[in-house]
């Protein structure tokens, strides 16, 4: 008894061209020549990116192949290493995805109507740009030869008069 398997089309999440680029999953958007976008994802250093369905089985990746960068009408919105750019539906639908990758791969953004609207930051990043650098002593401390020969002697002036 022979098993029939059926073979993947190239727009099927699944299908790995000759380039080692496998299809991630159709994004439901439009690209170039209204093409339908798909998903890629290299198998040689994980990049993911956007290409148009007619290109699939010939891409190459744009990070490690000098492949073309993403496709489509909102390519400038996304990032070849990893997914940066999110719909709002997309990062509703995925989030703990989404979470993920702001924890391992950086910030990811969330877009509106093809604009930016968010960030998602990992925890660890938030408190590394957010934690307080050092006390004002220690500002002053470090600043540059000759800011100690600034004149910064308070006004001896009498307060000026208000009406209440």
């Amino acid at each position: 008894m022979s098993v029939h398997r059926k073979s993947l089309q190239t727009t099927d999440a699944g299908y790995v061209n000759r380039n080692r680029q496998k299809v991630v999953r159709a994004t439901g958007r439009r690209g170039d020549a209204n093409q339908k976008l798909y998903e890629i994802r290299c198998l040689d250093c994980g990049a993911e990116y956007l290409a148009n369905g007619a290109d699939i089985h010939e891409r190459l990746c744009p990070n490690c192949q000098n492949g073309r960068p993403s496709s489509g009408q909102n390519a400038e919105n996304e990032v070849a290493i990893g997914r940066a750019a999110w719909t709002v539906a997309e990062a509703k639908a995925r989030f703990s995805e989404v979470l993920d990758k702001a924890a391992v791969e950086g910030p990811q953004t969330i877009t509106r109507n093809g604009k930016p609207a968010a960030v998602i930051v990992g925890s660890g990043e938030w408190d590394s740009r957010t934690r307080r650098k050092g006390t004002l002593l220690e500002f002053f401390q470090s600043a540059p030869e000759g800011f100690a020969d600034l004149d910064l002697e308070r006004a001896k002036s009498a307060p000026r008069e208000l009406d209440l």
